[in-house]
């Protein structure tokens, strides 16, 4: 690495991320993290992976500075196999001014889908039912929060338990989290500058200006303001940051995918039923098929509905951007089609073919 950013949420983040833009650096702040880095760091959460992986992939897609969850918690490993980057520490004015900007951003974030959206946007977070880019970093953030901000955290949060119905009672029991955090904030702030020698350290306030920043990295001052970013009274920022992004935009065409299959799911399996109630179960003179299995004539129908559905159009297009498939559509060819299961693309063109 050759910048390794190290502050805490709210301490203006996102301001020095596009400062750093602004000199010529490429960061990857938490977009990129999730749509470039989120594999990686998801194994190296799990122990499948060294530091050196992580930083061999930063550097593959061009990246010369980190910023925001996971590497500014795990700074130290990023910072002891990088010889020779510098470190900015970003800070406020005091931690009360940081605790006066991070609680009441979290308790934004709680509410923005209002209710009942904030119980269906977990739901769909705990379903698996978004990107394998999100669903990694959905895991990787919650347990990198419970490590690093909230100590001895014992409350999932991200997503929330399905008994807690609003945002409201999700701010309820984090709050003393939230509250206790100035400790981790403070001891975090105090090892960094313990750890990393003066020559490579910038503790810097985006308050101070270009020039402790431009002299650290030997740049020349900009003729523009420092950017000020995600202000904590901007309840839009994470809808336009993250959102309506890259993988906000991946992740929600992954989440209309998975709700078509579901309700083509329930229609197939509706559709069984009441064929086996109607149609001899008999194909070809043999007279039974397995119960429990579609019989031949509902089966190449709704092959025939499934082939021209925009479910297909969609799961081949998200699977040729992704190269991933889930186990409903990988079955062998030959399998049993059980009731209310979804048919294999390789199986649809057999049976439509056939039909």
């Amino acid at each position: 690495m050759e910048i390794i950013c190290a502050g805490f949420p709210k301490t203006c983040s996102k301001s020095c991320s596009n400062a750093l833009r602004i000199l010529g650096y490429k960061v990857a702040d938490l977009s990129e993290n999730i749509h470039f880095l989120s594999e990686v760091w998801y194994d190296y959460l799990k122990g499948h992976c060294s530091i050196h992986r992580v930083i061999e992939e930063y550097k593959k897609h061009g990246f010369e500075a980190n910023q925001d969850v996971p590497g500014n918690v795990y700074w130290e490993e990023l910072y002891h196999a990088s010889p020779n980057a510098k470190v900015i520490l970003t800070v406020r004015d005091s931690t009360e001014v940081w605790k006066n900007s991070f609680i009441p951003f979290l308790e934004n974030v709680n509410k923005q889908f209002g209710n009942p959206g904030f119980w269906l946007y977990h739901r769909t977070i705990a379903m698996g039912w978004t990107s394998p880019n999100m669903n990694r970093a959905n895991w990787t953030t919650h347990e990198v929060m419970k490590k690093g901000f909230f100590r001895n955290c014992d409350q999932d949060f991200f997503p929330a338990p399905w008994t807690v119905f609003t945002g409201e009672q999700m701010i309820k029991i984090m709050k003393p989290y939230w509250e206790a955090a100035v400790d981790q904030y403070e001891s975090h702030n105090r090892r960094v500058q313990e750890i990393v020698p003066a020559e490579r350290l910038l503790v810097w306030n985006p308050k101070d200006g270009w020039e402790p920043l431009c002299k650290f990295l030997g740049k020349p001052v900009p003729d523009k303001p420092i950017p000020h970013d995600n202000k904590t009274a901007d309840k839009d920022f994470i809808k336009r940051y993250l959102l309506e992004g890259e993988p906000g935009v991946d992740a929600m065409n992954w989440t209309q995918y998975y709700i078509k299959k579901a309700m083509i799911k329930r229609r197939i399996g509706s559709c069984h039923r009441k064929c086996l109630e109607l149609l001899p179960l008999e194909v070809d003179g043999e007279a039974v098929i397995e119960s429990g299995t579609y019989s031949a004539a509902e089966t190449t129908n709704a092959a025939r509905k499934l082939e021209n559905s925009a479910l297909l159009d969609d799961r081949c297009s998200l699977q040729k951007h992704n190269g991933s498939m889930d186990s409903d559509w990988s079955r062998n060819e030959g399998e049993p089609l059980i009731g209310g299961g979804l048919v294999g693309r390789s199986q649809i063109h057999t049976l439509a073919v056939a039909g």
